[in-house]
């Protein structure tokens, strides 16, 4: 099963991680640039240790796309059904907190603002 050197590769031709080289990648985690040469070719696969440890090593933001790619089955209901009240609590308040940024960026933001004041 390759799904999560595909998932990883897929998350590592995004543009915004482009900047990320085999030879940064190799400093960070000590693995022989020919050693993830050869996983991300698919030649050799690492262990699942080592694996975990790759993508640990990676920024956060990396690791988020990487799991979105890997299991995109999940919803956000299913997400909010296994969390505790302090974790929904700080989701709603993230959502508070971005929602006026989003709804300046979008197009039409005016009748979403609208609808939502209407509920």
């Amino acid at each position: 099963m390759n799904r999560h050197r595909d998932c990883f590769n897929q998350v590592l031709r995004l543009e915004k991680f482009r900047i990320i080289t085999n030879k940064e990648i190799s400093r960070i985690t000590g693995f022989t640039e020919s050693k993830l040469s050869r996983f991300l070719s698919g030649k050799q696969d690492l262990n699942t240790g080592e694996f975990f440890y790759l993508l640990e090593s990676m920024p956060e933001d990396f690791q988020k796309s990487f799991w979105l790619r890997f299991y995109p089955q999940f919803t956000l209901q299913d997400l909010i059904a296994d969390m505790d009240a302090i974790a929904l609590a700080n989701l709603i308040s993230s959502i508070s907190a971005q929602l006026p940024i989003k709804l300046a960026e979008s197009e039409g933001s005016k009748k979403i603002e609208e609808e939502l004041l209407s509920v």
